[in-house]
């Protein structure tokens, strides 16, 4: 049933893509992570490569378990390539905190194609607005240190909250600390050393857990968070998370959603991945973090879909990297013409390759306005 997703209480969790929508029993590339107890309301969906020729029913997995009692399903209709939708649910799905969610295709389109997800959970119980939740991905081996996840780009001004653990094998007697990284330093907290947070002792596999920075983090626009796990745990164990950011200000209209990273921008047409916008809206920019030092004015290409995104003057849209912007520093980048979008619509963001010096990689947050 259709929800009212124009609240500031919902909460937008990147998902992942599944690879093949046509071959009954493909699951989704990685886990959404619930960020707070409360409800998956609806599933954005994009399909960049291929039309899905008939209504193809998704399984939902929580926590790794397909839901039979009652059965929930996400059903996509039939869509046209480069176009996408918000599905909605057979039933409320409740959610616990660090709950995980993977999406299970039945098979029922023609041919195979590609489906990209943007999960939307609305709290149980209200929450503190000015708190915002970005998709942390995966650190694939935590009993292995220096493993680290992807860079998260912070979109506001503010002070780190805590992670959202969802561990997939149980924690040992050691637990596991990781030390959470700033532009690619350990983070100082208001007592000079090193910031941590740890997985308890004996966590449960699939039971996400909140874990507490051990000193204060203070971030600004643009700043890159890194985990980075210290590797006490024993046993061969993956987890997923989300990281939670409480905003110094912030205009409760404007939502985040994390792009990943761009490798070799200085490589003509070096693309983004594809995130799905999940309700109709207005692109702000993006806040970006910068791993090289930028020796040109370098441009990117805001795609919906695959071509390029006209603006109301009808010139292709642009955010504009400055020239000189320092090593592992960050800035917002505004788009220089409106961009106004649509559910389910595919998000991508180009390099144009003027930067000259080479493995120049890039991480970068979505800015959206409702």
């Amino acid at each position: 049933m259709p929800r009212d997703l124009r609240d500031a209480s919902v909460e937008h969790v990147y998902g992942s893509f599944l690879d093949e929508a046509g071959s009954a029993g493909d699951v989704s590339d990685t886990y959404a992570i619930a960020p707070r107890q409360g409800e998956l309301v609806a599933i954005a969906v994009h399909t960049p490569s291929a039309a899905v020729s008939v209504e193809t029913t998704l399984d939902i997995l929580l926590n790794d378990a397909e839901l039979t009692s009652p059965d929930i399903d996400a059903r996509c209709p039939d869509l046209l390539i480069d176009t996408g939708t918000v599905m909605y649910l057979d039933a409320a799905l409740p959610v616990q905190a660090g709950d995980a969610i993977l999406l299970q295709t039945n098979g029922e389109t023609a041919g195979t194609p590609i489906l990209q997800f943007t999960y939307l959970f609305k709290p149980s119980v209200s929450r503190d607005l000015d708190e915002i939740v970005v998709d942390g991905g995966l650190i694939a081996a935590i009993e292995t240190s220096p493993n680290a996840g992807t860079p998260f780009v912070c979109p506001v001004k503010g002070k780190l909250v805590g992670v959202m653990l969802h561990p997939h094998t149980v924690i040992g007697a050691t637990g596991n600390t990781f030390d959470v990284l700033k532009n690619t330093a350990d983070t100082a907290g208001v007592t000079g050393g090193a910031v941590d947070i740890s997985i308890p002792v004996s966590q449960p596999l699939d039971d996400g857990v909140l874990c507490l920075p051990d000193s204060e983090v203070f971030v600004d626009v643009g700043d890159a968070l890194i985990l980075q796990t210290n590797g006490e745990q024993v046993a061969a164990t993956q987890v997923n998370y989300v990281w939670i950011v409480k905003a110094d200000v912030r205009d409760l209209r404007e939502f985040y959603i994390a792009g990943g990273t761009i490798i070799g921008i200085e490589v003509l047409t070096a693309l983004s991945r594809t995130v799905v916008v999940p309700e109709r809206c207005e692109l702000l920019g993006v806040s970006m973090n910068v791993h090289t030092v930028i020796d040109a004015t370098h441009t990117f290409d805001v795609l919906t879909g695959r071509s390029d995104t006209a603006s109301v003057a009808g010139t292709a849209v642009d955010v504009v990297l400055p020239n000189a912007t320092p090593d592992e520093s960050g800035l917002f980048l505004p788009v220089d013409a409106k961009v106004f979008l649509e559910e389910g619509d595919g998000l991508v963001l180009r390099s144009n390759n003027e930067q000259v010096a080479a493995t120049t990689d890039v991480d970068f947050t979505w800015h959206f306005r409702r």
